[in-house]
């Protein structure tokens, strides 16, 4: 789950939301996981992601397999933490 207020576009905040399953991938152990259910609302400005984690690469799955040390490496150049002066 992810929220913020402002002008922020939702698009933005289902890109904080993406990044953020990916630190808790790795906060909680894992290194992948699948996004299996994903929300918005627009007019509160949040959205929200159902993962899955796993320690090795899931096989034979009908959802796409994310890296969670990849996507933190690729996207944090682009993330903006409030306070960051980012």
């Amino acid at each position: 789950f992810y929220g913020t207020h402002g002008n922020t576009s939702l698009e933005q905040v289902d890109r904080y939301a993406f990044y953020r399953a990916a630190e808790l991938t790795e906060e909680k152990g894992y290194d992948y996981f699948v996004i299996v259910q994903t929300g918005a609302d627009a007019k509160q400005r949040i959205a929200w992601n159902t993962v899955r984690m796993s320690k090795n690469p899931p096989t034979n799955e009908d959802f796409a397999v994310f890296d969670a040390q990849t996507v933190i490496k690729n996207m944090t150049p682009f993330i903006q933490r409030e306070g960051s002066g980012n």
